[in-house]
């Protein structure tokens, strides 16, 4: 007899502009959620959302042409469920994937998790910290949003996604909140998701980015840093050092360098004058 597949409750993905490797990305989960939602924030609706919902009855459009940005997508999929009575939510990226069977493993994995204080559970999303002979699960301080299966009630209850940062910072923020209600942050790493990050440089092993999206890394950084830098100095620390030097090679190796040293003043003056949301076009 096989066994009886188990499959998470509802999970929702937040579309920018999709090509058509999005759509592969998204049916390697499909078929083991119960309910798909999609907010697409593309200024013109994506016609693979019209091949998902032809080919899936399950696929849900929950908000398309207008940009709300990722921590209010986020925020609708978690109202969504709480309405619903999901306990269980998948959050994903259009960029990430699961290979072959992984998203199953995954999933028996999170189930043998579950208990009271579990808030999130999470996979890699870096292949070279991936553990083939031994099971691990590790309580960690902070994990990136996508591919993440979060618990409803205590998202809301630790007050859900920050809308004031749009996008970035908001899987940093999220976490922090969570930490400091003493819920417990679990990444496996036996399993990783394929996700992709900014543009590689030709020469140098470096992620290049945007000057717009500098711009929101580095205003909602300062935001978030001022947020909860009283319960977590050491945590802000440290990240004070890495994105010292990762902005130091984005202007390095990136070719629009006055771009980018304009971005940098217009994100720092609005961090002082609490101009947050979306005040930078992407």
């Amino acid at each position: 007899m096989n066994k009886k597949k188990k499959i998470v409750e509802v999970a929702v993905v937040t579309l920018f502009n999709p090509n058509e490797d999005v759509y592969f990305n998204i049916k390697s989960y499909l078929p083991y959620v119960k309910e798909l939602l999609i907010v697409d924030n593309s200024e013109e609706l994506s016609p693979l959302i019209f091949d998902l919902q032809k080919e899936f009855s399950s696929v849900v459009l929950l908000s398309s042409l207008n940009n709300i940005g990722i921590a209010k997508a986020l925020n609708l999929a978690l109202l969504y469920a709480e309405e619903n009575n999901y306990s269980w939510l998948l959050t994903m990226d259009q960029d990430t994937s699961f290979s072959d069977t992984k998203v199953q493993t995954f999933i028996d994995y999170f189930y043998n998790r579950v208990d009271d204080d579990l808030a999130i559970f999470s996979p890699l999303h870096n292949k070279k910290f991936l553990v083939e002979y031994e099971f691990i699960n590790k309580q960690k301080e902070f994990v990136m949003t996508s591919a993440n299966i979060i618990n409803v009630k205590k998202s809301i209850d630790s007050g859900m996604f920050d809308e004031k940062l749009f996008i970035d910072e908001v899987d940093h923020d999220f976490c922090l909140s969570l930490k400091e209600n003493r819920y417990d942050i679990i990444q496996n790493y036996n399993i990783y998701v394929h996700h992709t990050l900014g543009e590689k440089h030709k020469c140098v092993n470096v992620n290049l980015y945007r000057p717009q999206r500098l711009y929101y890394m580095l205003r909602n950084y300062l935001y978030i840093r001022d947020k909860h830098k009283d319960n977590n100095l050491i945590f802000f620390k440290t990240r004070d050092k890495y994105l010292f030097k990762f902005f130091l090679k984005q202007f390095i190796y990136n070719k629009n360098k006055i771009e980018i040293l304009k971005m940098v003043g217009q994100a720092i003056t609005d961090y002082k004058n609490n101009s947050m949301g979306y005040t930078i076009k992407l």
